[in-house]
């Protein structure tokens, strides 16, 4: 997990550093999603990008783990630890401009397991 957000934080933060309009998020959204669903990594797909006003949610699909199995509160754990780590410094330029960056993990069998977001006052 923390390979694939260093990843997309990154991306994120190159391609889009300087956007501020809903419109402009849009469009980088609609660009993704025209090559997803994609692997990231051996165990996880990147499926949707949305956009709304001022963020970006990205929706991950962890393909070896069902939700029997899924320890939801460590993955969440975790997965906002990261993200806080990782994030206030790959994306602040957007977290500057007021963009939040929501990561939604989902199991193979389509469950939730896992919501993380990042504002500027997380960091």
């Amino acid at each position: 997990m923390r390979k694939l957000s260093i990843i997309l934080l990154t991306c994120v933060s190159f391609l889009i550093g300087g956007l501020v309009q809903a419109d402009d998020l849009k469009a980088f959204a609609d660009d993704i999603n025209k090559s997803l669903p994609e692997m990231v990594d051996k165990g996880t797909r990147l499926d949707k990008v949305t956009s709304g006003e001022k963020s970006l949610d990205y929706r991950y699909t962890l393909m070896n783990l069902s939700s029997r199995k899924a320890d939801k509160n460590k993955i969440a754990a975790s997965l906002k630890r990261n993200i806080v780590k990782i994030g206030c410094s790959k994306l602040k330029s957007l977290l500057d401009r007021g963009i939040q960056v929501k990561y939604s993990y989902f199991s193979n069998d389509g469950r939730l397991l896992a919501e993380a977001g990042i504002k500027k006052s997380d960091c």
